[in-house]
């Protein structure tokens, strides 16, 4: 039945997508292109060759921002990643400004992947048949949550998604991809609240509606429209606003509002979080925006609908059409072609609205319409009165209303100059209102309606409303019949009409036009007014359901695509980006250089953008963000008309051409009209076919050399300067000039540099002056932007350099201060609030991801007491080791940032400080975890006695460890003097030891009790609260002092969280202090500590004594980085270990053999991870390094190349360690690690000084095998022997085929010869049945692959409904 229901569900949305595609077929499935390529030919250079490419007419002239926008932000961003690269800097257009930051690309938008799998000029078609489907599913959605039927919930989403304003938006992708999930964010707010109606008390049934939420919004921010941003924060903000006052008056209790406030408060946040990819660099940007506060609130209102448009949304084309460009003209009944207004002049379509067509859609559907209306009759409906007074509130800003006043002066929105953008909330709330009206239909008129004003309403909607829609239509067509009838009369009325209407001329050449035209929209108007009174008079006489709700659908469809189909373009694929002959010869010019349009009479050759079709970089540009410091620059140069318009205007003064303005913008060619000629000085003509071009002979290059700089004070002055400076001579700088001036410059110096190597995000750059000089570099200096200087035949060129200021030169471009002599200079664009933002959205990405897990991990597992040894070891091992997977992962990224934004040299005294902690915390430790682990999982009733002693222990032990740490800093600093601000970050990081060792405490007595997911999951928690805070005092500039300060915040709440799961899950802690309890704990758990010590001085001595011998501060931070993948990987034997330690402890006091064999196991296990996963970390050492931390830390790649060989003798170490504890060879594990300590410390002493810092890595490893060697001998002695070769050659002849294909293969399938290595590995250890028959059953009961699937089997028809 369940399964039943699903399918109907699955049929109306299949209708919905054969709707989108029927819609968009010649653009889909048709082989044309959506993109409007067509336009641009009526402009040179491409008007020359319209006959030829077969354009007559463009199709529809208003849709131009689809091609001269959109499609070269998506071109660019699909060449960028084609190149490798991110797509962070446009150097196309207005001397270049950020791309990624800009937003309404929606680059990282999710469904934007159309566009990176299909050719461009089919994807668009597509992604808005996609987009089509999605509104109206999301919309059904919505209907079905508000409690609509499915015939209402149909109805609701057929009208929305071929309503008027939805349909016509589609010329604006990244408007679509925002709107789209509006419904679906307000279904989400209400089932929320349906919830906390209810009085739902588990969080964790609130968890999946707030994850979908969560993702709408960051889908929303992902978009990048910021207006769009606003209209659907407004709208839901409202919603859930009422929701909540309506659940606090229907429970009447504030447990549920609080409840519901902070689901949703998650919700928002984490989607916030999801989409601050996008948001966090728009918001930077939007800063700078020329826009900021340059429209008054009156002016604002004049983008408002003027009051005659409210006629368009029931006859939509009654101003015209843009795409039409033919009539049937009714007096010479034929097809005749739209060519001349009122007044002679030529046009090509009949548009005389005031507000362009695209802004003043507002059609909903005569069906709709009337289906809405009957909803507010009836009342009938869900929240009928909230969505009837947005659709009022929504109407009034849409018309301009003085109430208005209360969105423009909300923050930001004084730059929103579109209150015809409230038309998507009221298009939104009509169309529900349209399907509870069905639904009001269908379910008929209440037989207690009686004689009350209720009762007559509903007889209205029921009875009356049918019939005087028929006979309306009825009265339309025989108004219809009467105008050709009588036509001929109507002429001298419709004469009159045309001269009275504003703007008519423009559209209509004739009377016969204005009533031809006319006659064709209210006949439309006439048809949907008769099916739809048809179709609500059949209620009647139709029983079933779905066939009256398919009669509505067609209603609702028939009059959609006799209005909208054929609104978009279905142009020749061959049309986008066209080329002509002016193109290729300005590509034959292989110089840096820009290009500028003069038109000087009105003629645009090269309408904004187009030059970017053919990477050709512009001074002009048309963008919403348009940096305010390039607008000054421009305006200095010649007056700017066509800001309102976001546009940089071509040059249309002469006296810009002789500007040194100009110049400096390194314009090398001018392109003109043909009409249009340059007899200014300095220019040559070098092109006429289609249009002219000139070259610029005084054009400076893109970089340059300038001997001497002034810093004028007064802005004003400053700028009047810089008409007539003289940019060869001197730079104007924003600062104080860092370079003494020089009184005389030698013959020898030039402007010109030796090369120039110009890339989008980094450009670099060779010169050589006598001088100590500026370079100057034409391209907009804006933040992110970073300068690094080496000399030309350094042997180490990335340790060679060195950061440079960038200064803001002559206004808007960059310039750095270079010694004399012959150097490279390096411009590299790496803006941190992309990082910053990529670090959010992944964070709250992985928060996302495991609030999904915790869901599904509480309705398909439940912790049982019928467990055998196989079950229990996978729970603790799984859920323990995949959240600390999860914790490595997020500490990777936040290394990411970190290691960015600190710097290798910052980056070695953070770890330095966090390596000195670490010896710290094992000595306040003690071995005391282990211990209490191993002491409570014998005799859980002793747990309150453990905890109390070693609470206590552990502050006693850490009063000796700050005084023994005072005392090393002090002698250190006798040797090699310890930065102050490391001393603090020691100091701050020692502090949150206190709290740390109490959560250490607690965690051990959950790990004694076989619970190893609670701190594991709490864990996880505080990771990223301690990675979210870190990030924000990086941003701050606090340093690894900020850090150092986070951790005592964070380790109080770790403290505190255990201590309230430990009370509520396990037992009410109370003091049992004893002393003489505490020195019996010390003495057992000495050994222990005393091996951990040695065990972590053995894994990290290294950075000390890096730190000690070689002077470089940066060798530490490039160790540490590679070390972090040694630290990620580690969780995997760290976890494994931990999960088995109790098992191993109860067969080494039961039986050896059973100890023996899962030592045995669990060697093959590991060994399974480690061998294949040491060879693809080693092949990719470099690009793994530029991941976390980027260039500055490549040094760091042949560390890691070697280091991670740790892994296969590190991993047997680690289980053969928790072996030897087991059997309780304490005092064994200490010699072994002595031993191993010992080689370590010489080793790297002795060829740290012969070879290199290198040498530390190789060091490791071996020192790894030096541990395995007394490690394997104390198993030998105590256990049993090992048969070595019988364990490990399958592995090992599994690996080799990985090694072969990866050093085989070339470097670009080296990625595919991982992923085919791998299936070659386990194809391998399958055949060679590498595990026996008893460890495959053990493993098959550890992972319940059966178990699991059975669940999701039975679950699959419960979540049907």
């Amino acid at each position: 039945m369940r399964k039943r229901e699903l399918g109907k569900d699955l049929l109306i949305l299949l209708l919905f997508m054969v709707i989108s595609v029927a819609f968009f077929a010649q653009q889909t499935i048709g082989g044309k292109t959506l993109l409007p390529a067509d336009n641009v030919f009526v402009q040179e250079p491409w008007a020359s060759y319209a006959a030829e490419a077969g354009v007559m007419v463009p199709h529809n002239g208003l849709l131009s921002d689809l091609y001269l926008q959109n499609y070269v932000w998506k071109r660019f961003a699909l060449n960028s990643l084609r190149g490798r690269s991110l797509p962070l800097w446009n150097p196309y257009i207005l001397s270049g400004m950020p791309f990624l930051a800009a937003g309404q690309h929606s680059a990282m938008y999710p469904f934007s992947i159309v566009f990176y799998i299909l050719p461009l000029a089919a994807a668009y078609g597509w992604f808005a048949a996609i987009h089509m489907f999605l509104a109206g599913t999301t919309m059904y959605i919505m209907a079905r949550t508000f409690r609509l039927s499915r015939l209402g919930a149909c109805i609701a989403g057929v009208a929305f998604m071929l309503a008027g304003s939805m349909v016509v938006s589609h010329v604006f992708p990244m408007i679509m991809a925002a709107a789209v999930w509006l419904p679906l964010l307000l279904a989400i707010i209400e089932k929320l609240a349906n919830l906390a109606d209810d009085g739902h008390e588990q969080l964790v049934g609130y968890l999946p509606y707030a994850i979908v939420g969560a993702i709408a919004v960051g889908l929303v921010f992902l978009a990048g429209h910021p207006e769009m941003y606003y209209y659907v924060a407004l709208v839901c903000g409202l919603f859930a606003v009422y929701r909540l006052a309506r659940t606090a008056f229907a429970t009447r209790r504030a447990g549920p509002v609080g409840k519901l406030v902070l689901i949703l408060g998650g919700m928002v946040l984490i989607g916030a979080g999801l989409g601050f990819a996008q948001w966090g660099p728009l918001f930077e940007l939007v800063r700078s925006n020329f826009r900021e506060g340059s429209a008054t609130f009156e002016e604002v209102l004049g983008w408002a609908w003027p009051k005659r448009r409210v006629i368009s949304m029931f006859v939509p084309d009654f101003f015209g059409n843009p795409s039409h460009h033919h009539y049937f003209d009714l007096y010479q009944w034929q097809r005749v072609a739209v060519s001349r207004d009122y007044y002679g002049n030529p046009i090509t379509s009949p548009y005389w609205g005031i507000k362009n067509y695209v802004e003043g859609a507002g059609y909903l559907g005569f069906a709709a319409s009337i289906l809405a209306l009957i909803a507010l009759l009836r009342r009938k409906g869900r929240h009928l009165g909230f969505l009837a007074g947005m659709a009022l509130v929504s109407l009034l800003f849409i018309f301009g209303s003085p109430l208005y006043i209360v969105i423009f002066k909300l923050p930001g929105l004084s730059q929103v100059h579109s209150p015809f953008r409230w038309i998507f909330p009221f298009t939104l709330c009509a169309t529900l209102m349209a399907g509870m009206g069905a639904d009001a239909l269908w379910q008929g008129r209440p037989q207690e309606a009686g004689r009350r004003l209720g009762g007559l309403l509903d007889r209205l909607a029921h009875q009356a409303l049918p019939w005087l829609t028929l006979a309306a239509a009825l009265g339309g067509t025989a108004a219809l019949a009467g105008v050709l009838v009588l036509k001929e009369r109507l002429l001298p009325l419709a004469d009159r009409i045309i001269r009275r209407l504003a703007l008519a001329p423009n559209a209509f050449s004739s009377p016969e036009m204005f009533v031809s035209y006319m006659f064709r929209n209210f006949a439309i108007l006439a048809v949907a007014m008769l099916l739809t009174g048809i179709v609500l008079l059949l209620r009647r006489r139709i029983k079933s359901s779905p066939v009256w709700g398919a009669l509505l659908v067609m209603a609702i469809v028939v009059e959609a695509f006799a209005i909208s189909w054929g609104f978009f373009p279905a142009v020749d694929r061959d049309l986008v980006g066209y080329r002509t002959p002016v193109a290729d010869f300005l590509q034959q010019d292989t110089d840096t250089y820009r290009v500028a349009k003069y038109a000087p009479t009105g003629g645009r050759p090269f309408i904004a953008n187009s030059p970017w079709f053919y990477n050709l970089q512009d001074i002009s540009g048309y963008d919403s963000i348009i940096p305010a410091q390039y607008v000054e620059y421009m305006q200095l140069l010649q007056g700017q008309h066509e800001l309102l318009y976001n546009r940089i205007s071509p040059l249309t003064e002469e006296q810009a051409l002789q500007s040194p303005l100009l110049d400096m913008l390194n314009v090398k060619y001018v392109i003109t009209a043909l009409k249009d000629e340059i007899h200014t000085e300095g220019y040559t003509l070098v092109y006429e076919d289609e249009v002219r071009v000139y070259r610029n002979d005084d054009h400076l290059p893109r970089a340059y050399l300038v001997a001497n700089a002034i810093h004028i004070e007064d802005v004003e002055e400053r700028k009047a300067a810089l008409r007539s400076v003289d940019p060869r001579e001197v730079v104007h700088l924003e600062v104080t000039p860092p370079l003494e001036p020089h009184a005389s410059v030698p013959p020898s110096f030039t402007n010109q540099v030796e090369s120039l190597r110009y890339g989008s995000n980094e450009i670099s750059i060779l010169a050589d002056t006598p001088i100590d000089c500026y370079l100057v570099l034409s391209d907009s200096w804006a933040p992110g932007w970073k300068a690094y200087l080496r000399p030309a035949d350094a042997e180490d060129p990335l340790n060679a350099e060195q950061e440079l200021d960038i200064l803001r030169a002559n206004l808007n471009f960059r310039a750095v201060a270079i010694p004399a002599g012959r150097h490279v200079i390096r411009f590299k664009y790496t803006p941190d609030s992309v990082k910053l933002g990529l670090y959010v959205s992944f964070i709250a990405g992985m928060i996302l991801l495991l609030s999904l897990a915790l869901w599904v991990w509480s309705r398909w597992f439940r912790i049982t007491e019928e467990e055998d040894d196989a079950q229990r070891v996978s729970k603790n091992t799984v859920a323990p080791i995949a959240l600390n997977l999860v914790n490595r992962v997020i500490d990777m990224v936040f290394a990411m940032l970190m290691l960015r934004l600190l710097g290798p040299i910052d980056a070695s005294e953070y770890y330095y400080a966090v390596l000195l902690i670490s010896w710290l915390d094992i000595l306040t430790n003690f071995g005391l975890n282990t211990l209490i682990t191993r002491e409570v999982a014998k005799n859980r009733a002793d747990a309150n006695r453990y905890l109390s002693n070693g609470v206590v222990s552990r502050m006693l032990l850490w009063v000796g460890a700050v005084v023994a740490l005072g005392v090393f800093l002090g002698l250190q600093n006798l040797v090699a003097p310890v930065h102050p601000a490391t001393i603090v970050a020691i100091g701050l990081f020692a502090i949150a030891l206190i709290p740390s060792n109490v959560a250490a405490t607690i965690s051990a007595i959950f790990q004694g009790h076989e619970r190893m997911g609670v701190p594991a999951a709490i864990s996880t928690l505080t990771t990223l609260l301690k990675v979210t805070f870190g990030a924000a005092v990086l941003v701050l500039g606090l340093g690894y002092v900020g850090l150092a300060a986070v951790s005592i915040g964070v380790n109080l709440i770790t403290m505190v969280v255990l201590y309230i799961l430990l009370r509520r899950w396990l037992f009410d802690p109370h003091a049992d202090v004893s002393f003489s309890f505490q020195r019996e704990m010390l003495r057992i758990s000495y050994p222990l500590m005393l091996n951990n010590l040695l065990a972590t001085l053995f894994f990290k001595v290294a950075v000390l004594l890096l730190k000690w011998r070689v002077p470089d501060p940066r060798v530490v931070g490039w160790y540490s980085t590679a070390y972090k993948y040694v630290d990620a990987v580690g969780v995997i034997p760290a976890y494994f270990t931990m999960a088995v330690f109790p098992l191993m402890s109860r067969y080494a006091a039961e039986s050896h053999d059973a100890l023996m064999r899962a030592y045995q196991f669990s060697i093959k296990l590991l060994l399974t991870f480690a061998l294949p996963g040491a060879v693809i970390a080693s092949f990719f050492a470099r690009e793994l390094v530029l991941v976390l931390g980027g260039s500055a830390y490549l040094q760091a790649t042949p560390l890691l190349a070697v280091m991670i060989w740790y892994m296969p003798f590190g991993f047997i170490n680690s289980v053969t360690q928790y072996v030897l504890i087991a059997l309780d060879q304490r005092s064994f594990l200490t010699r072994a690690f002595a031993i191993g300590l010992t080689f370590n410390v010489i080793a790297n002493l002795l060829l740290i000084e012969l070879v290199g810092y290198r040498a530390s890595s190789f060091v490791m490893v071996a020192s790894e095998l030096a541990l395995l060697v007394p490690f394997a001998w104390g198993v030998h002695r105590h256990l049993a022997p090992t048969p070595w070769l019988q364990l490990v050659w399958k592995p090992l002849a599994c690996t080799a085929p990985v090694v072969l294909l990866l050093a085989l293969l070339p470097h670009r399938f080296a990625l595919a010869g991982a992923v085919v290595g791998l299936a070659i590995f386990a194809l391998g250890m399958w055949k060679l049945e590498a595990f026996g028959e008893q460890e495959r059953l053990t493993l098959r009961k550890a992972i319940p692959v059966d178990r699991l699937w059975s669940r999701v089997h039975a679950w699959l028809p419960i979540t049907s409904v």
